[in-house]
């Protein structure tokens, strides 16, 4: 061989040596599947099995799309992202924290279209639990079954800045808490809550806040139902809490709006509690409740709301 030969073929060599150490660059979009292998580059036509596998070949504010119904595993983001399962049973099934969302405080990460299954003893576990970041929309979306003490179907904490929360057309049912609000640290939460039905749960949806903890919460739920299982016992149907013995300017508040929504079956529809809580109820129904609207927080209920049907209407004169 002469030597201009030899050093192509050296060269030759060297190039697929690198081409074959390179890592794979992230996609901008992945796709995930039942039948697929997570050896897979997670391409449209050779996808992924799991998500947390395509979440690492997908780029920040890539795109997963999940190509038919099955399992898809449980995940930990921490970059932006768009989860989203167009028109089929996208599932996964958890012991522990189904997806936890902690990323960086821009980030903000889309879930469409999947159903989070809580399995048996899911103690102190969430469908979603929201750690850090910028944003959240949860929508078309079914959690479930996160039955066991302490664990909830949407968990929010941000630790920093004011995280957001927007759930739209979602079902929470049959976990112990449909969604918890309870900002850590130095966190703060804004929560848009849009035709969302929370049924079943032991509570619906409950805010509370630390003493010199955050910069507080501000929620609005509309066109929504929140139904329970038992209007006996300590549940509550919406509720906001923070410190009722702190009453210096250090307590982050709380400022809950419901609108044009149902509260139903739970010891207590409506509550607030703690010199920072303040709740205001328009056009909205409160009924079956053992007590309908209650606590020793601030209170702000329009005449065009119908509450009736709770054991103490008499004394509500509502």
């Amino acid at each position: 061989m002469t030597k201009p030969a030899r050093c192509l073929s050296v060269i030759g060599t060297m190039l697929v040596f690198f081409l074959h150490a390179a890592p794979a660059q992230a996609a901008n979009r992945t796709w995930v599947s039942s039948t697929g292998d997570d050896a897979n580059p997670c391409s449209r036509t050779t996808p992924c099995r799991t998500l947390a596998e395509a979440l690492s070949k997908t780029s920040p504010r890539g795109e997963i799309n999940i190509l038919d119904s099955g399992g898809f595993g449980t995940v930990i983001i921490t970059q932006s992202v768009s989860i989203v399962a167009p028109g089929v049973e996208a599932g996964i099934l958890a012991q522990v924290d189904g997806i936890v969302i902690d990323t960086s405080a821009n980030d903000s990460v889309t879930l469409r279209g999947l159903d989070i299954k809580g399995k048996l003893g899911s103690n102190d576990a969430a469908g979603i639990h929201f750690i850090g970041g910028n944003a959240l929309y949860v929508q078309k979306c079914l959690i479930s079954d996160f039955g066991g003490l302490g664990a909830h179907g949407i968990l929010f904490t941000p630790r920093t800045s004011t995280g957001k929360l927007y759930v739209q057309d979602t079902l929470l049912s049959a976990n112990f808490t449909g969604i918890l609000i309870h900002p850590s640290d130095s966190g703060g939460a804004f929560v848009m809550l849009t035709r969302v039905q929370a049924e079943g749960n032991s509570s619906g949806i409950l805010a509370n806040t630390q003493p010199s903890f955050g910069s507080g919460i501000t929620m609005t739920v509309r066109d929504s139902v929140v139904a329970g299982i038992s209007s006996v016992g300590s549940s509550v149907g919406i509720g906001a809490t923070t410190d009722p013995l702190v009453k210096g300017p250090s307590h982050p508040p709380i400022q809950i709006t419901i609108d044009h929504s149902t509260i139903a079956n739970y010891a207590t529809g409506v509550s607030s509690i703690g010199l920072f809580s303040t709740v205001s109820i328009s056009a909205s129904t409160i009924t079956g409740n053992a007590t309908g609207v209650a606590g020793i927080g601030k209170l702000h209920i329009y005449t065009n709301n119908v509450i009736e049907g709770n054991g103490d209407d008499p004394m509500t004169g509502l």
